[in-house]
């Protein structure tokens, strides 16, 4: 008897990265519902920049499953995802991994060999961490004192020069914001791209 096996069906990614016209930038879109039909994707999307929702229909695309290990706190989990094999990720990168907002910390190739760059199809192995907080750190002066502290934020929440803050009991105002890449003295950022915010006390600590 002839044996037939069933042409496996492509997976349905939960995220995509694609260009947003509102964002006019290239962002993460997850896939609010997805169906193939026929050799096509057809996809529900929403922007989780600025939340806009699209459809679009994708030709067929070849499709790797990629190992992803993801660290909260002091625990971890190993689960897998369906990636273009043609996208390249890079450290840093934001994902959703079994609906998790995550970050890439460390990209392993199939050789165990560790970069900071490569094409899904060469990925082995994904190390993650959990991305729906991130620490914010502050130096408040205080008089002739700096005092340390910090907030727990939202990777998108802003906090905007000249903004009042209150941090370990100080009441201070924003005046230097120190990103990844630049020190900013007017302008807001994200949580995600602050190293450390630097403010002045308007009122001491509480007692």
């Amino acid at each position: 008897m002839e044996q037939r096996y069933a042409r496996p069906t492509m997976p349905v990614p939960g995220a995509l990265y694609l260009e947003c016209e509102p964002c006019e930038d290239i962002t993460l879109h997850e896939v609010v519902h997805g169906k193939v039909s026929g050799k096509r994707l057809e996809l529900h999307l929403q922007c989780k920049e600025c939340g806009t929702k699209s459809f679009q229909v994708r030709d067929e695309v070849k499709m790797s499953s990629v190992k992803v290990v993801i660290s909260d706190g002091d625990r971890s989990r190993k689960t897998s995802l369906d990636i273009e094999s043609d996208e390249v990720l890079m450290v840093g990168d934001e994902l959703l991994v079994d609906g998790v907002p995550v970050q890439i910390r460390g990209i392993e190739l199939g050789t165990d060999k560790r970069v900071d760059s490569a094409l899904v199809a060469k990925i082995g192995t994904l190390w993650t961490v959990k991305f729906d907080k991130v620490v914010v750190k502050f130096s408040i002066n205080v008089g002739p004192r700096t005092k340390a502290g910090s907030q727990i934020a939202a990777p998108d929440e802003e906090f905007t020069v000249g903004e009042m803050v209150e941090v370990a009991g100080v009441e201070a105002v924003i005046h230097r914001i120190k990103t990844w890449d630049r020190l900013m003295q007017r302008g807001s950022a994200e949580a995600r791209d602050i190293r450390r915010i630097y403010g002045r006390a308007i009122r001491g600590p509480r007692r």
